[in-house]
């Protein structure tokens, strides 16, 4: 199966990009933490850590921190306060939730020439709970708040389900994203949608024209198969991966088949020492660690490893080189957003 998207992605027709994580951007929206199901036996001390977050977020930028009502707010600022982590910077909206996970439920802030935009996805709870109805309000109301235009993702005429972790992108046109979450009839988000769909949706919205297929996600993952817990783009022609040194081990041979795609993916119009470079990228272990197990999820020890994949000289489907655009936004276990 090729890791590569076919050659047919046409750019956006509303000229929209995402961009990158780690482009400037002015906000980050969180949740604060309430769902205790989300971390069984751990919940504790997770309100601590959501301060540290906001502490260190607001010494750059702004915080939007959703709370469902007056008296979480009242509990979220005793807690910021004793973290030295409320500031002017922090701003609270009351929207009830079901659950935190801004990154899955919340818009994805995209980019034009001369205006921002909200893309507002479907949410259904990674097509297993069925507690998804508040958090899929969450979209709208932080795109009204931004006071940019809400825009809803369609295909053949219905909403399309998508999370931002199921997805991640290099800013320059290229996602990253995995079969066993979009294509499986497991949890499956989309029913009747196929690959070349859900590329013209990503080419459409989100104004990406290369499209990474990996296999699959970590066993055991509540999400089945999001990408943000295994690769991320960390420059536009670099990724961290995770790999697995235990032969034995469910996640050995699903994630080496992930680094040997990615190793595939070069442009068929670069030149050859590019393709070249791709297919020897060295592999750097950087670290072993447990990935977090919320809600059900498998704790798995995985290594690191960097994969250059050239995504610079990926080309539009008519073979022009996409030009980088320096700009901002992004979604994380949070949200970003640029005013």
């Amino acid at each position: 199966m090729s890791a590569r998207s076919r050659p047919s992605l046409a750019k956006s027709s509303r000229g929209y990009r995402m961009p990158a994580e780690w482009e400037p951007h002015a906000a980050t929206w969180i949740a604060w933490p309430h769902n205790r199901e989300d971390w069984p036996g751990k919940f504790g001390p997770i309100a601590w850590v959501y301060a540290e977050i906001v502490r260190n977020l607001g010494r750059y930028e702004r915080v939007e921190i959703i709370v469902n009502d007056a008296s979480s707010e009242k509990r979220a600022r005793n807690v910021l306060e004793r973290a030295s982590a409320l500031s002017e910077g922090v701003r609270f909206h009351r929207w009830p939730t079901d659950r935190v996970w801004t990154r899955d439920s919340g818009c994805t802030f995209v980019k034009n020439s001369d205006q921002q935009a909200a893309i507002s996805w479907h949410f259904n709870a990674w097509a297993k709970y069925s507690d998804w109805r508040k958090d899929q309000k969450i979209g709208g109301l932080m795109a009204k708040a931004a006071r940019v235009n809400e825009v809803q993702a369609v295909f053949d005429k219905k909403r399309v389900v998508l999370e931002g972790g199921s997805i991640d992108v290099n800013g320059q046109g290229t996602l990253l994203t995995t079969e066993e979450c979009l294509l499986s009839k497991t949890q499956e988000r989309n029913p009747g949608m196929k690959r070349s769909d859900y590329e013209k949706v990503f080419a459409e919205y989100l104004g990406i024209t290369n499209v990474i297929w990996l296999g699959s996600g970590i066993a055991g993952d509540d999400t089945h198969g999001h990408v943000d817990d295994i690769t991320r783009f960390v420059t536009p022609d670099t990724v961290v991966t995770a790999v697995e040194s235990d032969p034995n081990d469910a996640n050995y041979e699903p994630l080496r088949e992930n680094i040997r795609r990615l190793r595939a993916a070069t442009d068929p119009g670069a030149d050859a020492g590019a393709r070249h470079h791709a297919e020897r990228a060295d592999l750097r272990h950087l670290t072993a660690a447990g990935l977090p197990g919320a809600a059900g999820r498998q704790a798995r020890h995985v290594g690191h490893a960097g994969v250059r994949v050239r995504s610079r000289r990926f080309t539009s489907d008519h073979g022009r080189r996409a030009d980088p655009e320096p700009d901002h936004l992004r979604q994380h276990c949070c949200t970003l957003f640029v005013a």
